[in-house]
């Protein structure tokens, strides 16, 4: 088997729980043949077509170029071709390329990892349409886009309907590829309407177990006084996140218990979050840390204060893991089938936090329970729960080999309008 795998970047080294994903289904489809990758340049991309030994050959392509678009240009993309502000960082050369790559190759499987890299892979034959497996991981949920919006007024607001409007014909398209792949349940029930579950699958995040020291301390209940959040730093919304639980939470819970500290650990911190950090004197950054293992030993529980972003986080799984309780807002702890006082414990604003940390801070077997559920938990979403569910979506297959395709459906668009699907 032929796999291409095309990605927003280039995934290796496993920085983030992006990269986990790719990695996993590149370790996935190498088991089947060879792995090809297609992603924007970058400094991260290896000097070889080859990379780094692990894929045979790698593509890598300037997606925005230099082109500049005229304002009835720009109608026409949103209006006749269906892009939205989600998906028009493509180029018309970097789309003819891609599409060229995918028809070239006599790909069995062309796994497109991002559902806003899918815009070029609409315009192939219905048969190579049938060879896409399109994983998506990165819903705009209306709570990302009114974060990236709010700020606009005026005629600008029109704007953002039209763009909404657009985004939610594109994803209406992007369900009928060969086969989609959500990352859970809610995701799946969001945007696959009408799609057949023989063509719509449901492959959880997944999280390697670290390997953690045999001296590392399972039990953190006498170091709650500090708390640690950990997430990529320049994804809005961990950004965000980040922020409001400073601002809005940090205040209120050091009132009563002057002695915490939250612990921030990311990559590519921006600079208005190390400013706010810097002013915090309750609050430090470790930015791009090698190992977190020991921010995890020195932190009582995780904190995740998300209040947009779609998908699962890895995070919470790597904290059960690291036998860590979890503090996290329905968001944070989406698509991951927790039980609130069993798994996570949950809030929505401050006095919600304050409560549910007196909670556990009062009952050591409180915590000890809510460590260990979480980790049961983890275990639920390890690296062969990933193979199972792609060995049943190929077995749903019949005869994939050079030159074979998935079942596919030509469909009419729905009429969509408004908000988000």
């Amino acid at each position: 088997m032929k796999t291409l795998i095309m990605t927003a970047h280039y995934p290796l080294p496993e920085c983030t729980g992006s990269d986990m994903r790719t990695m996993n289904f590149a370790r996935y489809f190498k088991r089947h043949g060879v792995v090809d990758i297609l992603c924007k340049k970058s400094d991260r991309c290896p000097a070889s077509p080859g990379g780094s030994g692990f894929f045979r050959r790698g593509f890598y392509i300037d997606f925005t170029g230099n082109e500049r678009r005229s304002f009835a240009g720009r109608v026409a993309d949103k209006l006749v071709h269906l892009k939205s502000w989600a998906t028009a960082h493509y180029t018309a050369d970097s789309e003819r390329e891609i599409r060229s790559i995918v028809e070239e190759g006599e790909y069995d499987v062309v796994l497109c990892r991002y559902l806003t890299q899918a815009y070029p892979l609409l315009r192939l034959s219905r048969r190579l349409r049938g060879t896409v497996i399109l994983d998506v991981d990165d819903i705009v949920l209306d709570s990302v886009y009114d974060a990236e919006t709010s700020h606009l007024t005026g005629l600008a607001r029109i704007g953002v309907w039209f763009d909404r409007f657009t985004m939610a014909r594109f994803y209406a398209r992007c369900m009928h590829f060969g086969r989609t792949l959500f990352c859970s349940e809610g995701d799946r029930s969001k945007l696959a309407r009408g799609r057949s579950a023989a063509h719509a699958h449901v492959v959880p995040n997944v999280c390697p177990e670290p390997a953690v020291p045999n001296d590392y301390r399972q039990d953190g209940f006498d170091r709650l006084d500090r708390l640690l959040f950990v997430g990529s730093l320049s994804y809005a919304p961990n950004a965000q996140g980040a922020a409001w639980f400073i601002e809005e939470i940090l205040p209120v819970l050091t009132g009563e218990f002057p002695h915490l500290a939250l612990v921030v650990a990311g990559r590519n911190p921006q600079r208005e979050l190390i400013e706010l950090i810097e002013r915090t004197p309750q609050a430090e950054l470790h930015a791009d840390v090698p190992d977190l293992t020991p921010l995890y030993e020195s932190c009582g529980a995780a904190v995740v204060p998300l209040r947009a972003g779609g998908g699962t986080r890895i995070k919470i799984l790597e904290a059960g893991f690291m036998k860590r309780p979890v503090f996290s807002t329905a968001v944070g702890a989406y698509g991951l089938g927790l039980t609130e006082g069993e798994d996570v414990m949950h809030f929505e604003d401050a006095a919600g936090f304050l409560k549910q940390y007196q909670h556990v801070a009062s009952d050591r077997k409180l915590y000890g329970r809510l460590a260990e559920g979480l980790s049961a938990k983890a275990e639920e979403y390890g690296v062969e729960s990933f193979c199972r569910s792609m060995d049943r979506i190929l077995a749903g297959i019949s005869g994939v080999g050079a030159g074979d395709s998935f079942p596919v459906h030509c469909h009419r668009v729905p009429e969509v309008g408004g908000k988000l699907p």
